[in-house]
């Protein structure tokens, strides 16, 4: 009786690893937005983030010396704000690296899960069309 209730179990385990999906954190959300070659401070065109969304994190090409940061839409992608975190909790920071030439990939803390959508801003102009990749899970 030990061995069919071990066996009943064994199944019942089997069948429920089947039915689960792989964990998101492998198969992340990859967007790609484009910053059109501007002179001045520029935008790219606003991202959807998925709903299952809640982690973050940007590639930035190589780039002309430049801060980077981001702006998020809790409406639907109609108005856009400054992204700003509390890492030490208790100055609002606006999340993003230090101005440089890019080529590295920065987390963006404190989660986006609340958001619909996000754009990418430089705070300086650059001279061609820039490629950042977001990673979201």
């Amino acid at each position: 009786m030990r061995k069919l209730a071990l066996l009943a179990m064994a199944a019942l385990l089997l069948a429920a690893a089947l039915f689960v999906g792989p964990a998101s954190a492998g198969n992340p959300h990859v967007a790609t937005a484009t910053l059109a070659y501007a002179t001045d401070n520029a935008v790219t065109p606003a991202v959807a983030i998925p709903k299952a969304a809640t982690h973050l994190a940007v590639y930035v090409p190589t780039i002309e010396s430049s801060t980077v940061y981001l702006q998020v839409s809790g409406d639907g992608g109609t108005t856009y704000a400054d992204y700003r975190s509390t890492p030490n909790g208790t100055n609002m920071i606006l999340t993003g690296p230090a101005a440089g030439t890019g080529g590295y990939t920065f987390d963006v803390p404190g989660g986006i899960g609340a958001f619909t959508h996000l754009k990418v801003k430089c705070g300086t102009g650059q001279t061609a069309d820039r490629a950042f990749k977001l990673f979201m899970w």
